[in-house]
């Protein structure tokens, strides 16, 4: 008990010195260093999406002779994307990650719309590019074709086509398109009126140059897109989220600092209050010390007393054990006494039955029999030989009808039952009287067949409606007190038989060697079973699982006592619905006891 009070203690103290800590911790002052990293990343994203726009804007205008430009700055804005993650995750709210996440959200859209603007650029400066070669390509074949004075016309259709796509793609206007709309469509009249040996050549031209005004209206829309993306917004809201929880912090901070300098002047009261209670503590205990000085003095006295006392006692409890055993020995052998009378009355009801019948043949047969011979020799002395004769037919007759119905070996059988009758009694008395002895401490070789064997003929009554079966195999004589050994069968067969129904119960009885140096006894049932949460406690003195009144919970605890006292171990194994086996280890010798678990 007093261990767990310090151990208490220390926990409290421990308590305390750690909420000093933590309080402690939260007072520090919030990170500078953290706040010029936030804002250099937040001004170089700045750098980079302006620096970003301006060279798309390259691009459109083709002063970038590639897309590096445009695809350079991606890196940078998602590393610098992630170290502002890794800023914001030790910060207690979930504004700044929200933020982060929306200006995550922004750029992906932008990146989207710059790699659908590169893609669309692309098809757009590729037309451009083919136009100034695809028209002097035509003017080539024209002078080639110079008997066909038809062409020139065309000639001249096409250069101011293209003169309006140049100015077009320079100034993207509404009056400009329509223009060069217009000089496309006079070249399809042109097409449409003869056939031209250049009009393959001149359809890909138109083709390309429909590209251009439709592809430069395409970018039009992309760059607006792009350029109406709240860039400037989601920076300046993650830099306000951070600057919220910088704030936020500042103001926990103190808060934190104020709880700081109350739990300090707390500490300090309990302290003193401690104080206290050790100077009072020191006095208490100085008064102890001079009880105890004076108990020192009749402390020998009083330990021989109390050792005395506990002997007594000791001696009590064991007297107290072996008189619990026997008692519930005794209460077990009247639960079979019902069942012994009855397997005596069976015997004793044969018996009679047979000496009935002896009776009924001595009062008849043999009784007349005797009348009979008495009556011969009384004739034999008269000396009338007529009446001898007719008396030694009549004596003849009933010798044969004597024989015939073989009265004799009746008799003699009936003589045998009766015989066997009273050794079947004396049999179920010497087993009474063998289970009901006290001599406890007789230690002999005994055969463990034999006890089973008596065993059931006691519990005979009780195991009646079951069917018992016995695996018998050859196992040494072992060294033990029979009483106590008999008395553990019968506690085990009995606990089989009250967990196994009477329509299908099964109980088994198996022996044999465990090892070279002790043997194994099983009692195995087909019953209810035992629970896994109960299982670790029916060997426990009074635990029963049977219901108010009828069950002492000794019988398992006994039987246990008995093996452990024997030097051996017992083992129960049990599922629910399928049956229990109890194992019993028992040593052939006692110097092969096995050791006593604690």
């Amino acid at each position: 008990m007093r261990l767990w009070r310090i151990a208490g203690i220390l926990l409290v103290l421990l308590a305390l010195v750690g909420l000093l800590a933590y309080l402690y911790v939260k007072t520090q002052a919030v990170s500078m260093e953290q706040q010029n990293r936030i804002s250099l990343y937040l001004g170089e994203l700045r750098e980079l999406d302006a620096q970003w726009n301006v060279d798309v804007l390259r691009s459109r205008q083709g002063i970038n002779k590639n897309y590096d430009a445009i695809t350079d700055p991606l890196t940078r804005i998602r590393t610098v994307e992630d170290l502002l993650e890794v800023e914001a995750a030790p910060l207690p709210g979930t504004e700044a990650p929200e933020s982060i996440r929306k200006l995550r959200s922004i750029f992906d859209e932008k990146i989207e719309l710059v790699d659908r603007f590169k893609s669309q650029n692309a098809i757009l400066r590729n037309s451009l590019r083919y136009l100034p070669t695809g028209v002097q390509d035509l003017k080539e074949k024209v002078l080639d074709l110079q008997a066909d004075e038809k062409l020139a016309p065309l000639v001249e259709q096409v250069n101011d086509v293209l003169a309006e796509i140049l100015k077009f793609n320079l100034l993207p206007d509404s009056s400009t398109a329509e223009r060069a709309s217009n000089e496309i469509l006079a070249v399809d009249a042109l097409r449409a009126s003869y056939f031209s040996p250049v009009d393959e050549s001149l359809a890909t031209l138109m083709n390309h140059a429909r590209t251009v005004l439709r592809q430069r209206t395409i970018e039009d829309t992309l760059l607006k897109s792009i350029a109406s993306l709240p860039m400037v917004d989601g920076i300046n809201g993650v830099a306000n989220a951070f600057n919220h929880e910088f704030q936020g912090a500042l103001i926990e901070k103190q808060r934190n600092r104020s709880y700081l300098f109350v739990y300090s002047g707390l500490l300090l009261i309990l302290l003193a209050y401690a104080g206290w209670r050790l100077i009072k503590s020191y006095k208490v205990i100085a008064n102890i010390n001079k009880d105890l000085q004076l108990a020192n003095q009749t402390l020998e006295q009083r330990v021989q007393e109390r050792n005395a006392e506990l002997t007594t006692t000791l001696a009590d409890l064991k007297e107290s054990e072996v008189q619990l055993i026997q008692s519930e020995k005794m209460a077990t052998l009247g639960q079979m006494v019902a069942g012994v009378a009855h397997e005596i009355n069976t015997p004793l009801a044969y018996v009679r039955s047979s000496l009935e019948t002896v009776d009924g043949h001595l009062k008849g047969f043999v009784a007349d029999l005797l009348s009979e011979h008495e009556t011969l020799l009384e004739t034999i002395k008269s000396g009338d030989n007529e009446k001898v004769k007719e008396q030694l037919f009549k004596v003849n007759e009933l010798q044969c009808e004597f024989s015939e119905n073989e009265v004799l070996k009746e008799l003699t059988g009936l003589l045998k039952d009766g015989i066997y009758g009273v050794d079947q009694i004396s049999e179920l008395v010497i087993t009474l009287k063998n289970f009901t002895r006290l001599d406890r401490e007789m230690v002999v070789e005994f055969d463990l067949h034999d006890g089973l064997k008596n065993t059931l003929l006691i519990a005979k009554n009780l195991v009646k409606n079951k069917t018992v079966k016995t695996h018998s195999r050859d196992i040494p004589h072992v060294t033990c007190s029979p009483s106590q050994i008999n008395q553990g069968f019968l506690n085990l067969i009995s606990n089989a038989a009250h967990a196994t129904s009477d329509d299908n119960g099964m109980i088994h009885l198996v022996t044999g060697r465990h090892n070279d140096t002790h043997v194994r006894i099983q009692v195995i049932d087909n019953g209810c079973g035992i629970p896994d949460d109960v299982l670790p406690k029916v060997l426990e003195p009074f635990f029963t699982t049977k219901a108010a009144g009828q069950g002492t919970g000794l019988g398992l605890s006994i039987v246990r006592k008995i093996v452990e006292e024997h030097g051996g171990k017992i083992e129960i194994n049990s599922k629910v619905g399928a049956g229990t086996k109890v194992s019993v280890l028992l040593p052939v010798s006692r110097r092969d006891a096995l050791p006593v678990a604690a």
